[in-house]
């Protein structure tokens, strides 16, 4: 019997057994022990093999499956739709696009493991519901989506988001805790709606975004929700490669000022969009278009994070500029939005209270009591918020009262004729009365000449902003702006306690 030498803590144990009558020559036993040698090498060998293949395996699996929920994940559902919908022959194909609805109460009431723990049940669910030829996939925080073959029509797919709304219905036991949730569900339709997986997954994105809106549970896409002619989509496909271009998208500031003083108390960011083709671009031509879709999320994420940087630069120069920035409402539904601010505030290490969110009326109205929680972790974080074109909208006192808000911002159409209709001057009276009543500093948008910013000062209003109190300009002008336009008080405000 010739044992092999092991060496190191993986090596192979080869024995050889020979059969030899009488003693064995020592040449023998060496060519005998390198044999087993080699023996124990092709068996190493061969298991390091077998071990690559299976951890090759794992990483091939991890490419594609959500490592939460075990679920297909964006490249895997994408890759998969492509087969299904050039294999089509004439059947139609659904993509069901689901968002859950109180996700984000649950994971702060109870905490992440909790939020863990319903979205691995959710996926279980959603995988039992569809068939084998089927894909449920996860795409990120509590936005899932399902791919659905072999579907007779409309009706159909309907029937199918119906069952997926009824399995969610069932209460869902998490670590002895029993917790509800209901989810919004958007339904796109192939050849209906589109012919590849990003046109399906836009569309069902928008039709989400509706059901959501209006607390309807399942929608299907119509055209009629949003007028995107050939002309807006490709504005649209534009819009996503410019984020990726530094010098298309840019930030302009336009000042806000202190009535009484003069002095600069901040500046709101506005998005600019000079285009390689079309030159710029008004806002009102791509911000719409880009909160029908999901693109409005990385393009806020895209502002915050230059505003951000620009307010870090502003500080190492000694300057303390305040920043707002406007949120859409679909922003504010946006669930890991204070995790990402939060984010951003310490990658450019600026003080939260330099950052303020403009929230409208009707975006905070689309969804009160999701909006509250929005508002109340952003302002834990430090965060200042304001209510913007206050007016406009449809707000509830009482919820005013509970929004952790300081600062109104009166909408432009009111402040831009207080000089020629006493029905205005009143309501902007009145409006600043109720937010100082409610402890709120009160700006007025839209003040384009010297009366109507005298005609602010007697009403009490604390902040102007217009083209007559400074325009959007470059971050570059904006320190020679004010030491130009700003002689009573110039400079920035410190950022307040």
């Amino acid at each position: 019997v010739v044992v092999a030498p092991l060496h190191g803590p993986d090596a192979v144990l080869a024995v050889l057994v020979a059969e030899h009558d009488g003693p064995v020559p020592a040449r023998q036993v060496e060519a005998l022990e390198l044999l087993a040698a080699h023996a124990g090498v092709a068996v190493g060998n061969a298991r390091l093999h077998e071990q690559r293949r299976a951890i090759e395996g794992v990483l091939a699996h991890q490419a594609v499956h959500d490592s939460l929920t075990e679920l297909a994940n964006r490249r895997l559902l994408q890759d998969r739709a492509a087969d299904v919908l050039a294999e089509r022959d004439g059947e139609t194909v659904a993509v069901l696009l689901l968002d859950l609805d109180g996700f984000k109460e649950i994971n702060d009431t109870f905490g992440h493991s909790y939020g863990d723990g319903l979205l691995r049940q959710v996926a279980a669910r959603l995988a039992a519901t569809v068939r084998a030829t089927d894909t449920a996939a996860r795409l990120g925080g509590d936005e899932f989506a399902l791919l659905v073959r072999g579907l007779q029509d409309r009706a159909d797919a309907e029937r199918t988001a119906a069952r997926v709304q009824q399995v969610l219905q069932q209460p869902f036991l998490v670590d002895g805790i029993t917790l509800d949730i209901e989810g919004s569900i958007g339904v796109a339709l192939a050849p209906d709606h589109g012919h590849d997986i990003d046109t399906l997954l836009r569309c069902a994105d928008v039709a989400m975004y509706i059901a959501k809106r209006d607390r309807a549970g399942i929608t299907v896409y119509d055209p009629g929700f949003d007028q995107h002619t050939p002309d807006r989509l490709a504005l649209l496909g534009d819009l996503r490669r410019a984020l990726d271009d530094p010098a298309q998208l840019q930030l302009h500031y336009q000042p806000k000022v202190d009535v009484a003083l003069g002095g600069l108390v901040g500046v709101e960011a506005l998005l600019r969009w000079r285009h390689p083709e079309r030159g710029m671009v008004a806002p009102a031509e791509f911000i719409g278009t880009a909160e029908g879709t999901g693109l409005i999320h990385p393009l806020t994420r895209h502002v915050l994070d230059t505003a951000l940087a620009q307010g870090r630069q502003w500080q190492d120069e000694g300057q303390w500029v305040p920043i707002a920035v406007n949120l859409s409402a679909r922003s504010l539904l946006d669930v890991s939005l204070t995790g990402h601010i939060a984010d951003l505030l310490l990658k450019h290490q600026v003080p939260a209270a330099l950052l303020r969110l403009e929230i409208t009326e009707t975006s905070i109205m689309a969804d009160p009591s999701r909006a509250l929680d929005v508002l109340h972790g952003l302002a834990a974080q430090g965060v200042r918020l304001s209510i913007d074109d206050f007016g406009t909208g449809y707000s509830s006192m009482n919820y005013l009262r509970l929004f952790p808000v300081d600062e109104l911002k009166v909408d432009r159409t009111f402040v831009s004729q207080i000089c020629t209709d006493s029905n205005d001057t009143v309501m902007v009276r009145s409006m600043i009365e109720l937010g100082h009543n409610l402890g709120m500093h009160v700006v007025a948008e839209g003040v384009e000449d010297q009366a109507t910013l005298s005609a602010l000062a007697e009403l009490g209003c604390d902040i102007a902003q217009g083209s007559f109190t400074g325009p959007p300009m470059p971050a570059t002008d904006l320190a020679s702006w004010v030491a130009e336009n700003l002689s009573r008080r110039g400079g920035a405000a410190q950022p307040a306690a």
